[in-house]
């Protein structure tokens, strides 16, 4: 018992998620592509051959890369304390160009664009309720708006395990 209590654990608390698996990484360790430092593989999937994963986590992953080319020499072992470092940066200058694509596009396309937006605007402040308010308010106030309504029109079921009902 002694023993086992003794052992060392690597695994530890992070805020980051497996883009394959979707599975939160708990390792001091994991792949992360050195381009983007926004993409990132849990111990277990960052071992599968680039093409072997899924399309949609490939394309996702192409998303973020503005046209340079990704495959297997993008990724490399990264410890969690150069992740946060590098990986918080990059993710900031993601969500601002995700920002300026919904403005541009006038459409927020799922619930990660809405937190995006609703990131974005509890940083800067801007008081969407004001009639006052700038161009952009109204035009993030019409955006949010128009996926609230088209979200309305879809039947969503949600299943509530804790018990809730």
């Amino acid at each position: 018992m002694a023993s086992r209590i003794l052992q060392p654990a690597s695994e530890i608390s992070t805020h980051f998620r497996c883009d394959h698996c979707g599975l939160l990484i708990n390792t001091v360790a994991w792949m992360q592509c050195k381009v983007c430092k926004e993409f990132d593989l849990c111990e277990t999937c960052g071992k599968i051959e680039y093409g072997a994963l899924s399309l949609d986590t490939r394309t996702h992953h192409q998303k973020l890369h503005d046209n340079k080319p990704v495959n297997n020499d993008c990724m490399k072992s990264i410890l969690v304390e150069e992740a946060e470092t590098y990986g918080q940066q990059a993710r900031i200058q993601r969500r601002r160009k995700q920002y300026e694509r919904i403005l541009n596009e006038k459409k927020i396309e799922n619930d990660y664009d809405l937190a995006v937006v609703m990131d974005i605007l509890k940083q800067t402040k801007l008081d969407l309720s004001s009639p006052s308010s700038s161009s952009e308010s109204n035009q993030i106030n019409s955006i949010i708006i128009d996926y609230n309504l088209k979200a309305s029109r879809r039947e969503i079921h949600v299943l509530s395990l804790d018990g809730g009902g």
